[in-house]
């Protein structure tokens, strides 16, 4: 891939041989993603952003896909590793006037840092991107400039939390910070998450449901919450409001705001 992307950029600075398609910086931005895509799915994240940095030396600017295939290397790579980088390229992305983060570029830069066990990092991002309005979920569809038409909301109304199209690391962020924020409010309802009922199971036996990814997540928390998915309502997971009563007198609170086992 980078081969081709050489060859193309030697025919473009040779005046004889100009590339209708290779002429426009559109059709260049696109090639070098692809090729940090590339690289990025060989664990070469390196690679990766050695050509992400190559876009200004070559008088380009990024756009989101290109920030997003460069966090996605960050996620395949050691994340370890890659982490602080995951953190920069989305405040760069946040600040960059010629790019916007979408739900691809917070669910990726989520994931490197969950991966990586930066839980507080990756809060504060999923916090960041819904102040900035970011529409978290999986575009189903999308209009003619190829922006998300779902919405942005997760809180549909007190202590009803619709999880449904978030990924998994998002999903974790959405759980800490709905926790947290109705340990501290005055609410009396049961805590409920909204996640579907998993249909995708049925054309694909080895599809894990968000609903149980829900539940699985909630046994982490020391002690395990009491969550439950109700008979009548198959497509949601409820957390019983005496459970995170009883968290009140829980002496590590960041242990609660971050879940897992106490070590």
């Amino acid at each position: 891939a980078r081969d081709l992307l050489d060859r193309l950029e030697a025919r473009l600075k040779a005046p004889s041989r100009k590339s209708r398609l290779w002429r426009t910086k559109r059709e260049r931005r696109q090639a070098y993603t692809s090729a940090m895509v590339v690289a990025g799915r060989a664990g070469k994240a390196d690679e990766a952003l050695k050509l992400f940095d190559a876009f200004e030396a070559d008088n380009l600017k990024p756009d989101t896909a290109c920030y997003n295939a460069a966090l996605a290397a960050c996620r395949r790579s050691d994340v370890g590793k890659y982490a602080d980088f995951a953190k920069r390229l989305w405040r760069r992305c946040c600040d960059d006037d010629d790019a916007h983060p979408d739900s691809l570029t917070a669910a990726e830069a989520v994931a490197c840092l969950e991966r990586a066990g930066r839980c507080s990092d990756a809060d504060l991002i999923f916090a960041e991107a819904l102040e900035l309005g970011v529409p978290l979920k999986q575009a189903r569809s999308a209009g003619p400039q190829g922006v998300a038409k779902r919405s942005v909301a997760w809180l549909d109304e007190n202590s009803e939390y619709d999880v449904s199209g978030l990924s998994v690391p998002l999903v974790k962020c959405a759980i800490r910070k709905a926790l947290k924020d109705e340990t501290a409010s005055d609410h009396t309802a049961d805590c409920v998450f909204i996640t579907g009922v998993g249909a995708k199971k049925a054309k694909d036996p080895s599809h894990v449901p968000l609903r149980d990814s829900v539940l699985e997540f909630l046994k982490e928390f020391d002690p395990p919450l009491n969550a439950f998915v109700p008979k009548d309502a198959q497509g949601t997971v409820v957390v019983k409001r005496s459970s995170l009563l009883d968290r009140l007198d829980y002496d590590d609170e960041e242990e609660f705001v971050r879940g897992g086992k106490r070590r």
